[in-house]
Order: structure tokens, then C-alpha cells, then sequence
């Protein structure tokens, strides 16, 4: 999917602020969740939410990029930014199916725990599953975050160093 202009402005810059921002808010809220499962049945599904629109962020900016890339200059900085982009896209994939998996799995967990009564073995014992799952979606936190701050880092690098050459020597 190319899209290149969104309100006769270039999409690119635009849609990759939707990444930008939800996937780092994402992954602190996955932190915060995996610290505190007392926030996990209010805030579970809004992490969640917060990664799904931030992996179809991250497609919107790769397709923008892709009908930029037709009208801009190749260098060995833009070569390694869409690199990063494919790494990012997977990162924030796997990112958003380990949080929605975690959130889903601590739910089903807490409802079993609650139509067992209190005191039973279901509502009291710890879930090697769960724990697994918070490990897993803390790394993909960290992993998904790091992959954008690095695409978005050589992202802004290529088009710095595009725009340094055009300017004319001198102050």
C-alpha cells in the first residue's frame, strides 16, 4: 500500500509518528502491566490497542516510505533505514502478539481463578504460562522500541544528510 500525500503534505513524515509514539507508550505500559497485575484487567486491553494501531502505524509509514523512496536520492543511510523498517515491522509484530497474548491469558487466568471460588487450587496458584508470557512480551517491549528508535534515528540521518548537501557552504 503506497501512499504518498496525506492533505497535499508528504505521508511519510506524518504516518511514522504513529509508531513513534505508540510503540515506546506501549511498551512502558507492557512494563508497567508485567510490575503491577492489579492494572492488567484495566489498562490490558489499552496496551494492547496501543500496539495493534502502532504495527498498522508502522505499515502506513513503510507503504508512505515505499512511494517516497520513487522521488528521493538512494544512500547508504536510506539503505540501512529500510532495513530497520523490515526489522520494526516484525519487532512490533511480535511485540503486539506477545502483549495481546499475555493480556488475553491473564484474563482467562483471572476468570477460571474467580468461577473456582477463593481458596481453590485455580485461585491461588502461580502460572509458569504467565510467567513465561511476561518475559516474553517485557523482552518484545524492549525489542520493538529499540527497532524504532534505530529505524527512526536512520531515517532522520538519511534525510539530514540529504538536506546538509543541498544547502549552499557557508552560514
Amino acid at each position: 500500500m503506497e501512499i504518498s500525500k496525506v492533505f497535499g503534505l508528504p505521508a511519510h513524515p506524518l504516518f511514522v509518528h504513529v509508531p513513534v509514539v505508540l510503540v515506546p507508550l506501549a511498551a512502558v505500559g507492557a512494563v508497567l502491566l508485567a510490575v503491577r497485575p492489579a492494572w492488567r484487567i484495566r489498562f490490558g486491553a489499552l496496551v494492547a490497542i496501543a500496539a495493534g494501531v502502532g504495527l498498522a502505524g508502522i505499515q502506513l509509514a513503510i507503504g508512505s516510505g515505499e512511494a517516497l523512496e520513487e522521488r528521493v536520492r538512494e544512500s547508504a543511510a536510506l539503505e540501512r533505514h529500510e532495513e530497520l523498517a523490515g526489522i520494526t515491522r516484525l519487532s512490533v509484530l511480535l511485540f503486539f502478539l506477545a502483549v495481546t497474548a499475555f493480556v488475553l491469558f491473564d484474563r482467562y487466568r483471572q476468570r477460571r481463578a474467580v468461577l473456582a471460588g477463593p481458596g481453590t487450587p485455580a485461585a491461588t496458584c502461580r502460572s509458569p504460562l504467565l510467567a513465561a508470557l511476561t518475559v516474553i512480551t517485557v523482552a518484545m517491549s524492549v525489542f520493538a522500541t529499540t527497532a524504532v528508535v534505530q529505524a527512526g534515528h536512520t531515517g532522520a540521518e538519511a534525510t539530514w544528510e540529504r538536506t546538509s548537501q543541498e544547502q549552499p557552504n557557508g552560514d
